[in-house]
């Protein structure tokens, strides 16, 4: 009879006898397992430390991101320091051209509108651009009629100015827009029959004189 040439304990605690060459293939089977369990053990290590290197970078990520947060804001408030009210009297002009009409509303005797004299006429070439005078959003941007082509910028604190007789204009409705800016170029009719451009200045929906909100101009 064959003698038993190695034995292992089982599950239940009893005993299984290997005989011959029963021996070599259970030690080549034990191999490929533990072999399979350090291939196993190694890939868990790996993804974990794949996973601890994602996790670093998307923490230096977001520092990186909340340093240029602060940054952009900083710039933008030292680049904002002064709002359109603070710039009362400093403001640029929309056209070069001089003055064709000046600020002189005149209430109707039969209602209560004013006449179209709540802004002041300024001549210009035909084509020439005609720029914003302080940043804000187009709040419109069409033809109205009285007014030809007409543009409405909103700069906060419940004031407006407004480029009336343009021809097309070169922003959209929601855009924003910076100082000095192209918004529109000038047309051939104005209101007084010749290239111009009509310009208001309105706070909380009354007119105010443009002249006080414009920069003086030297001779």
């Amino acid at each position: 009879p064959k003698l038993f040439s190695r034995f292992a304990r089982n599950s239940d605690g009893g005993f299984i006898f290997f005989f011959g060459g029963e021996v070599e293939k259970e030690e080549k089977r034990l191999r490929a397992a533990r072999a399979k369990k350090a291939r196993l053990l190694a890939s868990i290590r790996k993804r974990r430390d794949r996973q601890r290197q994602a996790y670093s970078e998307v923490r230096r990520a977001a520092r990186r991101l909340q340093r240029l947060l602060k940054g952009w804001a900083a710039e933008a408030k030292q680049r904002n320091q002064w709002s359109f009210q603070d710039r009362k009297g400093l403001l640029p002009w929309p056209v070069s051209g001089k003055i064709l009409s000046r600020f002189d509303p005149v209430r109707g005797t039969a209602s209560s509108t004013l006449t179209f004299k709540t802004g002041i006429t300024l001549a210009a070439k035909r084509g020439e651009p005609v720029r914003a005078v302080g940043g804000g959003k187009v709040m419109y941007a069409d033809r109205l009629r009285g007014y030809g082509n007409l543009l409405v910028l909103a700069h906060g604190k419940s004031l407006y100015t407004v480029y009336a007789h343009a021809t097309v204009a070169t922003v959209r409705v929601g855009d924003r827009v910076e100082e000095g800016q192209p918004i529109a170029r000038v047309g051939e009719g104005g209101p007084l029959g010749r290239p111009a451009i009509y310009f208001e200045v309105r706070h909380l929906g009354k007119p105010q004189d443009p002249l006080r909100w414009l920069r003086v101009r030297t001779p």
